[in-house]
């Protein structure tokens, strides 16, 4: 059975840059910090849609300009495949790669193009290059596979891995059969499979590449939604929420928490004497002094004007207390610095610890709230510990009967 090559690919060559065209608008009204990858991919696909006409066409011209750039439009085409997705995955950029066997497909094309002209040997040189260049546009995605529900980059690492397969099993051969491989409309199995796959490719990874998009976006519209725009905390939806889910594992394992209730004194003035722009400064600087005191299991939220709350998993009261004491320290010695003015500030902090049992984070709060305030009444700037059981428990009474329901 003859298979049209030249219709196949002469359609998906339509179909590529009807996709390329399609993203277009995504650049303009992505908002999820995801711009610059879909910029690339979208480049990478225009150049592929690019690539079949001239890879029909141009073959009337003389090798120099009907062969070489084709082949290095294709190439280039999946370095900036592997780019787009290095920029998804913020994985590092391996420029200095790409751009090498993006030199080499060049120095490759040119001599066996136009120097010592040979299908075999460009065969070599394009098949090698660009299944290097799948695999690493594959090689940031393959974490997926070990990940659930992350089907969208599976799909574009196998259909990229695939592709890798393909280019190298017509390098293989070559030792094997070098008087078969004469031009590229033979119909033969390799390259029909060839002609057949890569036109399909950037449909399918384009899918798979939008699919991921879609989801990131998601994620990034769920984590903006509990976030304060100011400072970048959690807001107080969100604080509440990790607070309860911390209550549950403290409860469930028997382990102490402890939350810090951390309020800036005498912010009002701060606002009346600088400015409200400079109150937000010192709102930016107070959560960054938390950020650098705490852990990455604590969490930050900002739950009124100017209170900030630090929910500390597996924290006895003692160790609290020190946090705390280094917050206070901390906004007392490195004032906030806006429009070039020092502006001092110092901090009041209430902690509290889990009791026994407790399971409401809103219960701890409020011994928290009562406990800062009795810092701010007692001279402010200082920490003051909530009266009561502070100790998270560690065996018996209550927590140990939740433990047990808790399986």
């Amino acid at each position: 059975m003859q298979i049209d090559t030249f219709t196949l690919t002469l359609v998906a060559g339509v179909l590529t840059i009807a996709l390329a065209v399609v993203m277009l608008p995504a650049l303009g009204t992505n908002r999820a910090g995801l711009r610059s990858s879909l910029g690339l991919w979208t480049l990478a696909i225009a150049l592929q849609g690019l690539y079949w006409p001239l890879f029909w066409y141009g073959r009337q011209m003389p090798p120099l300009f009907g062969l070489v750039p084709p082949n290095m439009m294709l190439t280039l085409s999946f370095a900036v495949f592997a780019l787009a997705v290095q920029r998804f995955k913020r994985a590092p950029a391996r420029h200095v790669w790409l751009g090498a066997i993006v030199l080499l497909a060049l120095a490759g094309n040119l001599w066996f193009g136009v120097a010592e002209p040979s299908y075999a040997g460009r065969v070599a040189v394009i098949g090698t290059s660009l299944s290097l260049l799948m695999v690493m546009a594959a090689t940031p995605l393959l974490g997926a596979f070990r990940q659930p529900g992350e089907m969208a980059e599976r799909i574009t690492a196998a259909v990229f891995l695939g592709g890798a397969l393909v280019m190298m099993l017509r390098v293989v051969e070559l030792p094997f059969m070098p008087d078969a491989h004469v031009g590229p409309l033979q119909q033969r199995p390799t390259q029909l499979l060839t002609l057949l796959y890569v036109p399909l490719m950037p449909v399918f990874i384009t899918i798979g590449f939008l699919l991921m998009h879609a989801r990131r976006a998601s994620e990034e519209l769920v984590r903006l939604a509990g976030t304060d725009a100011l400072t970048g905390t959690l807001n107080r939806r969100a604080a509440t929420e990790f607070g309860n889910r911390a209550m549950a594992e403290a409860r469930r394992h028997r382990r102490p928490l402890s939350v810090l209730l951390v309020d800036i004194d005498h912010f009002r003035v701060v606002n009346d004497s600088y400015g409200p722009r400079a109150g937000d400064a010192v709102l930016r600087s107070l959560a960054r002094h938390m950020a650098e005191q705490l852990r990455t299991e604590d969490a930050i939220g900002r739950i009124g004007g100017e209170e900030f709350v630090a929910i500390l998993p597996d924290t006895d009261i003692a160790e609290a207390r020190a946090v705390a004491e280094r917050i206070r320290e901390a906004v007392g010695r490195r004032h906030c610095l806006y429009a070039g003015e020092e502006i001092p500030s110092s901090v009041s902090i209430g902690v509290a610890g889990r009791a026994q049992g407790e399971a409401d984070i809103e219960v701890l709060l409020q011994r928290a709230d009562a406990a800062m305030y009795a810092a701010k009444r007692a001279g402010r700037d200082r920490v003051q510990v909530a009266p009561g059981p502070t100790e998270g428990s560690r065996s018996g009474g209550a927590d140990a009967a939740d433990a047990t329901m808790g399986g």
